[in-house]
């Protein structure tokens, strides 16, 4: 929130750049011929007979520049860009992106809810869970881990047997949840308790281990 000086500072270099952009044009339209030249003009001659001439700029460009402040000033109007003002709308990016996670948890929920009574075995041996966690995998985790889980430079690989916070179920599930103090950071709020779990089991497949059916 902008205090009340930046506030109107904003508004007022909002408003009068848009109207210079349109004064500048049409004074540029306007401009006269000069009456002791030929017609067309501006006055500027190079080597006694080259003459620069003020040709008019073709109406259909002025008409599409005309469009565009017409289209900037209702734009302000109905969102924000001047200072405090939000918008008749009310629109902010921060409802915007939780009316569209809402709407993707929503859509997402037949996906999840199939897997969710299943143990990380059956997960495993799921084809359908396997390509979603495998999804999430390279969505949140290759980036560090690789998309293959071998690791990239300076990050574990999680394609073979050597862990180094452990590589059990119960471990795997701790450290994404928790987090570790390396550059491991918590993941149980982007990935969800669904996506933790399918993750896991994902990991797990990774490295050739066998998920325990009592989990």
């Amino acid at each position: 929130m902008l205090n009340s000086f930046w506030n109107w500072f904003v508004i007022l270099i909002s408003v009068l750049t848009i109207l210079a952009c349109w004064w500048l044009l049409h004074w540029t339209k306007g401009v006269s011929d000069r009456k002791d030249e030929k017609p067309g003009s501006t006055g500027h001659v190079w080597d006694e007979n080259i003459t620069e001439l003020n040709t008019p700029l073709p109406r259909w460009w002025l008409h599409l520049f005309n469009i565009t402040i017409v289209f900037a000033l209702v734009y302000l109007v109905f969102f924000p860009g001047l200072g405090n003002f939000a918008g008749v709308l009310g629109w902010t990016q921060e409802r915007q992106y939780q009316e569209e996670m809402a709407a993707a948890e929503v859509a997402q929920e037949p996906v999840f809810a199939r897997f969710r009574e299943m143990d990380p075995a059956a997960l495993m041996a799921d084809a359908d869970a396997m390509a979603t966690a495998g999804r999430l995998f390279r969505q949140n985790c290759a980036m560090c881990h690789g998309s293959d889980g071998r690791g990239a430079a300076g990050f574990p690989n999680l394609a073979n047997d050597d862990w180094q916070w452990g590589g059990t179920h119960e471990q795997i599930m701790a450290t994404l949840q928790g987090g570790r103090m390396a550059a491991m950071p918590s993941w149980a709020a982007p990935l969800g308790e669904d996506g933790v779990k399918e993750v896991v089991a994902y990991v797990l497949q990774l490295s050739g281990q066998q998920a325990d059916a009592q989990l």
